[in-house]
């Protein structure tokens, strides 16, 4: 029968064999893996997280695992409920999810990304021969200290969730479905309809949040004179005088300046701004509130026949955290 003795900060495994399972080790190794897989998920999910935030929510998780596992009154919670509750403090500190569906949507992420990694190192070391490869280059056993091949691992599962992320939207996305939106901003409100465009790939340079184009006659109201004459006499692309306007208005730090290409016009720049919020109207009348979004501004039609007036960016749908 097996038995084991805490010592000194370690766990020794008795009968049949004996093996020393050191905490520090333990507690470093989770830290830099927690830490991997939470930057993972935060990149697929398009989610800025400060380093702070990432640090604090890998430190935590490497805490209860090490408390699970060294400290015998902890043991008890090292079961179902467990292995799925205590995770999710973590990803609450680290993403701050609006509801319970966004915070079980980044548990399924988070884990899957950890899945993938693991079986991307097993795949470098056991089919590739990474291991001894890596062993020779930089002269140290990688079974005692695996970080380069957990790199590798990361590397390598970062591009594949980020590939099968992309397949999921693609084929989850209704392209071509209109909406009903109401954006709010400075204490006004306007009504559009808005199309589901899976070309719509903008992002906002700085925030990175997702860019939906309106037209200008639609958002007009937002503006301030300056900057909407510049858009009555079509020279909202002419920076020198776009930089001169919003220096001058009291809505600047709200203002955007969204790059972007298109045949016709490889370098050109879209004026946005940061709404207080936007509605997204389906048609069952069900709501989605979303804040984490900017209003790029688009001074012709978008639509021949104006059923819309607004393009709405795919991942909108797709934002769980």
């Amino acid at each position: 029968m097996n038995s084991s003795i805490i010592n000194g900060g370690s766990i020794t495994m008795e009968r049949p064999f004996q093996i020393e399972i050191y905490a520090d080790v333990v507690f470093f190794l989770n830290l830099v893996m927690d830490y991997f897989i939470l930057w993972i998920v935060s990149k697929i999910i398009k989610k800025k997280v400060s380093f702070k935030r990432l640090l604090l929510g890998a430190f935590l998780g490497a805490l209860f695992y090490c408390l699970m596992i060294f400290i015998p009154i902890f043991r008890t919670t090292y079961n179902l409920i467990g292995i799925i509750g205590l995770p999710m403090i973590p990803l609450m500190i680290t993403y701050k999810p609006q509801s319970l569906k966004n915070l079980i949507k980044l548990f399924i992420l988070f884990h899957g990304t950890a899945f993938a990694l693991g079986g991307a190192g097993i795949a470098l070391f056991y089919y590739l021969n990474i291991g001894k490869v890596i062993q020779d280059a930089f002269q140290f056993k990688i079974e005692n200290f695996p970080i380069v091949l957990l790199f590798v691992s990361c590397v390598l599962s970062y591009f594949f969730i980020k590939t099968i992320w992309s397949w999921i939207r693609k084929y989850t996305t209704k392209e071509g479905t209109l909406y009903r939106i109401k954006i709010s901003f400075n204490g006004q409100q306007i009504d559009a309809s808005a199309l589901l465009d899976t070309g719509n790939a903008l992002y906002d340079p700085f925030s990175q949040s997702p860019v939906i184009v309106v037209e200008f006659s639609s958002v007009k109201a937002f503006l301030p004179e300056s900057i909407q004459k510049l858009f009555y006499d079509n020279k909202e692309n002419d920076l020198s005088l776009l930089t001169q306007s919003i220096i001058q208005t009291p809505i600047k730090a709200k203002l955007r300046m969204i790059p972007f290409s298109s045949l016709g016009m490889p370098n050109g720049m879209l004026v946005g701004f940061r709404p207080d919020q936007v509605e997204v109207i389906e048609h069952d009348n069900t709501s989605t509130v979303l804040k984490d979004v900017v209003i790029g501004i688009y001074n012709q039609r978008l639509s021949k026949d104006n059923r819309y007036q607004a393009l709405l960016h795919p991942d909108i749908f797709h934002n769980i955290a």
